[in-house]
């Protein structure tokens, strides 16, 4: 699953992905190379598998691509399709590299910032990154919480999902008058292994901020767009990349407050529950639940489920699970595992 698997030729491709900021920006990634060279493409996300809209699209496209999603698809459509898959990772973030030119700056910019949103996802990779090459994006040594080289930083504390803060994230109560970051890691650290999750968690925070130059900080970007997709509301993704300060914005700020507040419910409700088992609404809450919570030491023990629609279900543990005819695969990696089906 290297980048050879990336179509940048064909006329017409069909991506198929999940709602989750790095697929989304990675998706936009493939989509300006391929625009650039004349191709159309159009992207899906798998949460509606089992909808007649993927079968209708899948009549139009002869030319497939499964973005960070497993290929166990029994469709019938599917099985006449040139069917190509690859998973976001570190080594095909940077690979991607290779098939931009030097005037395609709006393409490697989408591609750095998937690349810093992966690695503020994925801490355990973040001590091996040192040669890392990020170039159109701008570097800041400042620890990566949104908004914190303008908001105070107790609000850019309650924002912050990458690490999730208990008793923090989404709280209305947040006093930390402290901008010594040494200070201030410490007070996560204590609340982070108080509630059971791993310290690697914390490893986020080592890693420094990278903003688009004149324009947002990823970690802003990312958590706006992640907010609104929870919504299922329209975002402009260009406009949110080109504000220096978007979470200054009361309306923009208080989207993204709503989210985390609902982030922050739905973990207390797992982590006091005596069978660690959750039902959620969506399938944006559900991937974010996976990634947060993976990183609890009962994380083996939990359970997360969507309905996304009418008569499917999607499930997530960090055990693998035996799958029959009827299930599919969608996701296995990072210590999650996700099967989907119909009823």
């Amino acid at each position: 699953m290297s980048i050879e698997n990336i179509d940048v030729a064909s006329p017409r491709l069909l991506v198929l992905t999940r709602r989750d900021p790095i697929c989304i920006f990675f998706s936009l990634f493939i989509t300006v190379l391929r625009q650039l060279r004349g191709k159309v493409t159009h992207v899906s996300f798998v949460d509606y598998l089992f909808e007649p809209i993927v079968e209708d699209l899948l009549q139009h496209y002869d030319n497939v691509l499964l973005l960070d999603i497993a290929d166990e698809f029994n469709l019938s459509t599917m099985l006449r399709k040139n069917i190509s898959s690859i998973n976001i990772d570190l080594k095909n973030l940077t690979d991607s590299k290779d098939l931009i030119s030097e005037r395609e700056l709006e393409s490697r910019l989408l591609l750095e910032i998937a690349t810093v949103i992966y690695l503020m996802e994925h801490p355990e990779h973040v001590l091996d990154v040192s040669n890392l090459e990020i170039d159109v994006l701008e570097k800041l040594e400042k620890p990566p919480l949104p908004g914190s080289t303008y908001l105070e930083i107790s609000r850019s504390l309650i924002l912050s999902i990458t690490p999730y803060i208990p008793e923090i994230t989404g709280s209305d109560n947040v006093s930390i008058d402290s901008n010594d970051f040494e200070n201030i890691l410490r007070i996560i650290s204590e609340k982070v292994l108080k509630t059971r999750f791993h310290g690697i968690m914390i490893d986020t925070l080592l890693y420094p901020s990278y903003r688009v130059r004149d324009g947002a900080l990823v970690q802003d970007i990312a958590l706006v767009v992640e907010s609104h997709f929870w919504k299922d509301e329209y975002i402009n993704i260009i406009d949110v990349v080109k504000n220096s300060n978007v979470l200054s914005d009361k309306s923009m700020f208080y989207t993204c407050l709503s989210y985390v507040k609902d982030l922050n419910n739905n973990i207390q409700k797992i982590l006091r529950s005596r069978d660690y088992a959750i039902d959620v609404e969506n399938m944006v809450m559900f991937y974010r639940l996976c990634k947060i919570l993976r990183f609890h030491r009962k994380w083996k023990e939990m359970k997360i489920v969507c309905r996304p629609r009418r008569g499917v279900i999607c499930s997530a543990s960090g055990t693998r699970p035996e799958i029959n005819a009827k299930e599919y695969s969608l996701y296995s990696r990072d210590g999650i595992y996700v099967i989907c089906y119909e009823e």
